[in-house]
């Protein structure tokens, strides 16, 4: 089963819906993954 993963962006506000800013799964998942990680953004 290839891995999936979603970038989301937030509103400094928070009252807003998240923006979908990236999306991929195999090899683009992978590579979201490892620029989440570079900048410490939580993974789950």
């Amino acid at each position: 089963m290839d891995k999936k993963a979603v970038a989301l962006k937030y509103q400094e506000d928070g009252q807003s819906a998240p923006t979908v800013v990236a999306k991929g799964k195999g090899p683009i998942a992978e590579k979201i993954m490892e620029k989440a990680k570079e900048f410490d953004v939580p993974i789950f």
